[in-house]
């Protein structure tokens, strides 16, 4: 992931980067950051920047809070964010790669935007997810070769060994 910070393809991709990421160069030809949860396009960049940093979305979530300093009714566009993350910014970046390829051939944003849609956490922590499982939950019990049944199966044991009643592990829906 490491890699994604600096650039997303081979060589400086966009002309004028004056050695900024390419990250951000193309967050800020983003006109409207305001529809991802943000107010502008830096701002953009460095809340994909903090995101892929965090070890776990409650650190994300924490750095979120703790440095707040907006409206109390703007608060919660970090899920604005996040929903973008999963939906329209890959489609900015599969646009602006595009483009670049124009330029360098051996370009590829793959990598960084199937990390973006997964929020930079393992396949099985957003498919979980997906199906109500809070991330910072699955996030818990995560082991390296984990799939989501696997994940599932472990947070549903201990679930199960601590007397904990749930309908949706009775159910056997995660």
């Amino acid at each position: 992931m490491e890699r994604c910070r600096y650039r997303l393809g081979e060589g400086r991709a966009v002309k004028g980067a004056k050695g900024r990421d390419d990250v951000t160069v193309v967050t800020e030809r983003v006109k409207r950051a305001n529809s991802f949860g943000v107010r502008s396009a830096k701002q953009l960049a460095l809340y994909v920047d903090k995101l892929r940093r965090a070890k776990t979305l409650k650190a994300f979530f924490h750095w979120h809070t703790s440095g707040f300093q907006g409206k109390k009714s703007d608060w919660a566009n970090v899920f604005k964010f996040l929903r973008a993350c999963e939906y329209s910014l890959p489609e900015y970046f599969g646009a602006a790669e595009m483009f670049v390829k124009n330029l360098r051939p051996k370009a590829n944003y793959s990598f960084f935007i199937g990390a973006l849609v997964s929020w930079y956490r393992m396949p099985a922590v957003k498919e979980l997810e997906d199906q109500g499982m809070p991330a910072q939950i699955s996030e818990r019990f995560i082991r390296s070769n984990d799939t989501a049944d696997s994940l599932a199966d472990r947070v549903r044991k201990v679930a199960m060994s601590t007397r904990i009643s749930s309908p949706l592990l009775k159910r056997n829906e995660f």
